[in-house]
């Protein structure tokens, strides 16, 4: 499998929800063709694989290989062939794109709810009172100096969500600070971050594609959804970077915040 299908397969994979080490798992399975047996009357392929040897190629205790199985199981990719765990079928490939149809489907109509009762949700989660604080700003500078103040006061082993918009964003002075500051602050205090984009950010993908080294997973939105500008959700504060309007907002509000971690867990998925 060449390196350009390999990511391809990965980046469909992990929109789908699977993660890293699954998705190579299932690579090493879909490869393995001398453990591959073909069905002639179903025209399947059983696999039966041997668990200790998987563990040691994978350098994983033998409870990884079998939650990674469970996982493809649950995705409909394996089907188990009686009680043996080590003993499959590999459903046709074309199930992954069934999945992925169907994530941006969800997709696109919790983006339309969403936009839809809008104004009521805010008026129901956020009352904006004395607990709450609102900073508007104007400036990618801006944005560099609010999200710089809060490095010191990012909770260790916690986690931070970004969605939206990227392209734009990533173009800004922001980038530099981003990749050689707040990344190295983030990752020195084992800050996972969650990243979910639209689908024009390519050329940005080396900074933003998945990378447990960096604690980093990337998925993207349905190719439909139109967002503009970027939110970030850490430390119990909602900041929106409209790089259209070049502005900020920072909104302190913890049921602002819980909200769109809700909505946002559901799209993820």
């Amino acid at each position: 499998m060449s390196d350009k299908h390999t990511n391809i397969l990965f980046q469909t994979l992990s929109a789908i929800g699977l993660d890293d080490f699954t998705i190579k798992f299932y690579e090493h399975l879909l490869l393995d063709s001398k453990n591959q047996e073909h069905l002639p009357t179903s025209g399947q392929v059983k696999m039966k694989i041997n668990i200790m040897n998987l563990a040691v190629i994978f350098a994983v205790q033998r409870n990884v290989i079998y939650t990674a199985l469970e996982k493809l199981h649950l995705e409909g990719l394996i089907d188990y062939l009686g009680a043996a765990k080590n003993v499959f079928v590999l459903n046709s490939i074309e199930v992954i794109k069934a999945k992925l149809l169907a994530k941006e489907a969800e997709t696109k109509r919790l983006a339309n709810s969403f936009d839809e009762y809008l104004p009521d949700i805010v008026g129901k989660y956020s009352s904006l009172s004395k607990k709450s604080y609102v900073n508007k700003l104007e400036g990618s500078s801006s944005f560099i100096y609010y999200i710089n103040q809060l490095i010191p006061k990012l909770e260790k082993e916690s986690e931070v969500i970004v969605f939206g918009e990227g392209e734009n964003f990533y173009k800004k002075d922001v980038f530099s600070f981003l990749i050689n500051v707040w990344q190295v602050e983030r990752v020195a205090r084992k800050v996972d971050i969650k990243i979910l984009l639209q689908q024009n950010n390519q050329s940005f993908l080396p900074h933003l594609e998945n990378n447990q080294k960096d604690l980093r997973q990337t998925k993207f939105l349905a190719k439909d959804v139109d967002a503009r500008g970027a939110f970030w959700l850490v430390n119990n504060k909602l900041i929106h970077f409209d790089t259209a309007l070049d502005r900020v907002i920072a909104i302190e509000d913890k049921s602002l915040v819980k909200l769109h971690t809700q909505l946002f867990e559901q799209v993820w998925g």
